[in-house]
């Protein structure tokens, strides 16, 4: 099931310009948070690779808490019911993520693109026995998301709790 925008006009400001509401979205499971795209690096000896590079190997995986958990109801639950909430960048981790969970037969219609704000990343670097030695995560859109634009989300979800009580 695909959630498709509408412009509704919006009432808060005298502006002409159109707010995108999603149209009803059918989810008996929804997820609200960080999507994120992992990128991890393993080497021998990361304390040399102070001011250099070293060999390694390096990994991209999808992540983000509510991702994970999104993912895991997807596995245990109808095809279609699980609804991620979660924004991502206009950039391109943002279209990786989408394409990646549609690959995955996850829905991507519960994505807020961000424009000017790049997908969350969490970087991490293990040391040669797998253990984590350092990482850097960028989750700011995570924190700066407009609750605006979960707001249609949730009431459409209530909505349907309501309705089918």
């Amino acid at each position: 099931m695909q959630v498709t925008f509408i412009p509704v006009p919006d009432q808060s400001s005298r502006s002409s310009t159109p707010t995108l509401q999603p149209e009803p979205v059918l989810a008996s499971v929804a997820v609200v948070g960080s999507s994120a795209i992992d990128i991890s690096a393993q080497c021998p000896d990361p304390s040399l690779a102070a001011h250099t590079t070293v060999p390694g190997r390096v990994s991209l995986s999808l992540g983000g808490v509510a991702r994970n958990i999104a993912e895991a109801c997807h596995r245990l639950t109808p095809p279609s019911t699980t609804l991620l909430i979660a924004p991502v960048g206009q950039d391109a981790f943002g279209t990786l993520m989408s394409t990646e969970l549609k690959l995955m037969g996850m829905r991507s219609d519960g994505l807020i693109p961000e424009k000017g704000q790049s997908t969350a990343v969490c970087n991490m670097t293990m040391d040669n026995n797998g253990s984590l030695a350092f990482g850097v995560a960028d989750m700011d859109i995570t924190a700066n998301v407009d609750s605006a634009k979960v707001i249609p989300f949730s009431l459409v979800l209530f909505r349907q709790l309501m309705m089918n009580e």
